[in-house]
């Protein structure tokens, strides 16, 4: 008898929620054979994500094994795929036995564009012509899963988000193709090129510059205290002025003046609790708490959703389905601390973090399962178990009053205080950074009491503040530029589109996209932080503005959207790619002599040994004279990477302070040290210098 079957992405999601599915719908049991499940009536079996990847341009035409500038642009016909690797051969072999057999196939891939190309990629490359339908489900419990069953529509339904899915595909490996080589051959450097990657690096060597050209400025507050309130001066333009003279003319001018209120305001307000993590808040928080590079929250999490302990890491939403809320109020009292029990909010009240949306996935949280788990799994579980517990906690209440006060010449001071009636989730989640200008009351507010009074300010002061300098980026603060960079877009259209997409790249991806970055050479991590190097920095300074510019993104999506309802043909979308790859090319050539990526940036530090100038490249610093001199020292030093700071002090003083994490050539030892210029044969080196 012909069978149907059920293809999921991946072995645990077949295991796990088709099964039991499919086991209750047809009271048959599954037996697990090599690589497929199998009943009376169905196979189940599995991809293992993406079995298939793109050819590279030399396996369309040996003539592309060589790089020039004549063979560009590189537009194939028609895009081929191959296996990844053995192991996915092994078990592509298996599914297209399986599809052979069957009488009907059904997709059963994660419920986005991404899911929709790892089946039609494979269904494309044997041309497979079955019957077909797709199941789509957003939510992977028993009875989300029964009424995407019962719900399924015919592939055909999914035609234009499989061909916007191959476009956008198509695309990236076009751009990433043709520029890759036609800046490589430009500027006779290996300079990998991509929409997301070049548009990441220019945030980074953006960030730079404006730390490196940042000086040091204030701004000015006039504050002081009236009815036991701290007030603060203002005007149209806020409270914050750049101007300390005008202040302290406007300080002498009301410090002997009665003020009396001319203004009450309050209204009560709710806080909620932050919503369970999605994969970038998950990795944000990691890398500040914890100090987890992003593709190492990436990994632990993954390893924790094939323990079964939480759901699907990969996901880009912070919000739970309507359909299962008991379940949750159950899951969060059975995973709450003592202390944490007493905050959680009622069973009968739905939390902010519950409401149906249409992102494909739900948010990251336990399971309630339990498992082994060792130091770093256990640190990022309990981040996970927490935040969602918090989730369901009492929203904090409070009232808030706006009060202002003036006197005869018109000058007034604004107070904004708080006075909470339940501190809710704030008892146990104090607020990391307080709001500014606001202030918790020091005691109940009474409008009668406050409008009778008619007095001075006290302790009426200028104050003076720094104006924050800008921090480079960590993995968590680069997450928040990648999913916000679109609001610095002038096209509106293109800002409305990125906020839409949360920015460039996918929460599976853009982990990704520092370690690229940095095997690029275009960055480098010192302690936590991403700082461009001069070869990135060169790349930004040379290449096309809208090869580095989100701007890109949002073209294309706006486009696939089209695609996806009909309104644009594949092969209109093509004609458009194709023309700008061409483009592409036209623009680095007129690149040709204007990219150096190999020079050398000066500095102001003497070489020890010839008294020359020494240059800064993209691994260290070296003398200008090489080939006369060879006097060096590299970031990397015996497995520790120096700091920029580290060596100025040895070029400087001679030696560095001690400097621990060294490892030895001869034994792996780990070891500190100093580092200092010594002479040896009349020539100047650097060597250790142990205490």
């Amino acid at each position: 008898m012909s069978k149907t079957l059920i293809i999921a992405e991946k072995p645990d999601q077949a295991k796990t929620y088709y099964v039991p599915l499919l086991e209750k719908i047809s009271g048959e049991k599954f037996t697990l054979k090599n690589g497929f499940l199998e009943s009376q009536s169905y196979y189940i079996t599995w991809f293992f994500g993406h079995l298939l990847g793109e050819l590279m341009p030399d396996e369309y035409d040996p003539k592309f094994k060589e790089w020039i500038i004549e063979n560009l642009p590189i537009i194939p016909d028609e895009m081929t795929y191959k296996y990844k690797g053995t192991s996915q051969q092994k078990q592509g072999q298996i599914i297209i036995s399986l599809c052979k057999e069957s009488q009907e196939i059904i997709c059963g891939t994660d419920p986005d564009r991404e899911g929709q190309g790892i089946f039609d990629t494979f269904i494309n490359f044997y041309q497979i012509n079955k019957p077909m339908r797709r199941l789509w489900a957003t939510s992977l419990t028993a009875t989300d899963l029964e009424k995407a069953w019962t719900n399924m529509k015919k592939i055909e339904a999914y035609k234009n988000l499989s061909l916007a899915r191959a476009l956008r595909t198509e695309s990236d490996w076009l751009v990433g193709m043709n520029a890759t080589r036609a800046y490589s051959i430009v500027a006779k450097a290996r300079l990998p090129i991509g929409r997301v990657l070049t548009s990441t690096l220019a945030l980074i060597v953006k960030r730079d510059q404006e730390v490196e050209n940042y000086k040091e400025s204030f701004f000015y507050q006039l504050k002081g205290t009236w009815g036991g309130l701290s007030f603060s001066y203002f005007d149209e333009n806020g409270t914050k002025f750049e101007n300390k003279t005008s202040l302290e003319g406007i300080k002498l001018e009301v410090e002997d003046k009665l003020f009396s209120i001319c203004s009450f305001k309050n209204e009560r307000k709710a806080e909620n609790p932050p919503k369970p993590f999605n994969l970038p808040d998950l990795q944000k928080e990691a890398n500040k708490k914890l100090g987890f590079a992003l593709d190492k929250t990436l990994e632990l999490a993954q390893k924790l959703y094939e323990k079964k302990l939480t759901t699907y890491p990969r996901t880009d939403s912070p919000y739970l389905p309507e359909s299962d809320l008991s379940e949750y109020h159950k899951l969060v009292r059975k995973a709450a601390t003592e202390n944490e029990a007493a905050l959680l909010r009622p069973e009968t009240e739905v939390p902010s973090c519950v409401k149906n949306t249409e992102s494909p996935h739900t948010a990251l949280i336990i399971t309630g399962e339990r498992g082994a788990l060792n130091g770093d799994e256990a640190n990022l579980y309990e981040l996970i178990r927490s935040r969602f517990v918090c989730s369901f906690f009492r929203a904090r209440t409070y009232v808030q009053y706006d009060l202002e006060i003036n006197e005869d010449t018109g000058k007034k001071f604004r107070a904004v205080v708080r006075k909470d009636i339940d501190s809710g989730f704030r008892k146990m989640y104090k607020d990391e950074e307080k709001e500014d200008g606001v202030e918790d009351a020091p005691f109940e507010i009474e409008e009668s009491l406050l409008r009778q009074k008619r007095e001075k300010i006290v302790s009426l002061t200028v104050l003076q503040t720094k104006k924050t300098k800008p921090k480079y980026y960590t993995g968590a603060s680069l997450i928040t530029a990648m999913q916000t960079c679109g609001r610095a877009l002038q096209n509106e259209e293109a800002r409305k589109m990125l906020s839409e997409t949360k920015g460039i790249g996918t929460p599976a991806t853009q982990a990704g996209y520092p370690k690229s970055l940095q095997e690029s050479e275009y960055i480098t991590d010192k302690n936590g932080s991403y700082i461009s190097t001069l070869k990135g920095r060169k790349l930004i300074e040379g290449i096309a503005p809208d090869l580095k510019s989100p701007e890109l993104t949002a073209e294309w999506e706006l486009k696939l959207k089209l695609v996806e309802q009909g309104k644009l043909s594949g092969e209109d979308y093509r004609k458009e790619i194709h023309q700008y790859v061409n483009e592409i090319i036209v623009g680095a050539k007129q690149r040709v002599g204007k990219i150096n990526i190999n020079i050398a940036e000066k500095t102001n530090f003497i070489c020890p040994n010839c008294r020359g100038m020494i240059v800064l490249k993209r691994w260290g610093y070296e003398c200008e004279n090489k080939g006369k001199c060879d006097f060096s020292i590299g970031y990397m030093f015996c497995e520790k990477n120096l700091s920029d700071k580290q060596i100025e002090t040895l070029l400087t003083k001679g030696e560095t302070a001690i400097i621990k994490g060294f490892v030895s050539k001869k034994n792996g030892n780990k070891f500190d040290s100093k580092l200092a210029i010594i002479e040896e044969q009349g020539k100047k080196r650097v060597s250790f210098k142990f205490a």
